[in-house]
């Protein structure tokens, strides 16, 4: 099963349009640059896919780098959560 990452720069969408994003419950990392990657919170223990392109994100800008698995978002700008 393939990975999305995707990228909101304006309007941020609401914890019921991030969870349906993720699969699941949210988890949310604040990265160094100021932006916010969102991913599922249990999606180690459903063993879903590593998402590449989020954990590389997250190897770079993240204040606690780790694998992110399954389906992610990277909030920026004007779509980071408040």
């Amino acid at each position: 099963m393939p990975t999305t990452f995707e990228t909101i720069t304006d309007n941020p969408p609401t914890l019921e349009e991030l969870q349906a994003k993720v699969g699941g419950f949210v988890e949310l990392m604040n990265l160094n640059d100021g932006g916010q990657l969102l991913f599922d919170e249990d999606g180690l223990m459903k063993n879903l896919p590593v998402n590449e392109k989020a954990s590389q994100l997250a190897a770079r800008l993240g204040r606690n780098p780790s694998r992110i698995v399954g389906n992610a978002v990277h909030l920026i700008g004007d779509g980071r959560i408040k």
